[in-house]
């Protein structure tokens, strides 16, 4: 939706967020027709088509590095075996935001403690992840 609007002006935030409830309606409605249509045997699988879908699509930036998918960012893994604190790092890049460590522990303080993620595992994912080439 954003980018129909780059024309008429990007600041038209409040018109856009209505065109994006709209339109988001519509193709999620429509996207839950087409699975149900051509994927019967799993039709209560739908939640986990749509998780598939984002974390398979959804671009992430993680430690100043872009990543095409969010699972992109551990290849060798799957995702159900991520554990919560990678998926908190992968989840944290959404933004697209180059924050450090620092920034990400300080920020999501209040998080971290609430879902009982270890502080110094993240720290040693984000190194791992902000090491590579």
């Amino acid at each position: 939706m954003r980018m129909l609007f780059v024309e008429s002006g990007y600041n038209k935030k409040i018109v856009r967020k209505i065109f994006e409830l709209v339109y988001t309606k519509i193709f999620l409605k429509s996207l839950k027709n087409f699975y149900e249509a051509n994927i019967y045997e799993y039709r209560s699988e739908y939640k986990e088509y749509l998780l598939f879908i984002y974390f398979n699509n959804t671009n992430t930036k993680i430690a100043g590095k872009n990543f095409g998918s969010m699972k992109s960012v551990f290849p060798d893994k799957a995702i159900k075996k991520w554990s919560k604190e990678e998926l908190f790092v992968v989840c944290v890049g959404l933004p697209y935001r180059n924050l450090t460590i620092e920034e990400i522990l300080l920020i999501y303080k209040d998080n971290i403690a609430i879902y009982g993620l270890s502080e110094k595992e993240i720290e040693k994912i984000f190194k791992s992840i902000e090491s590579r080439e």
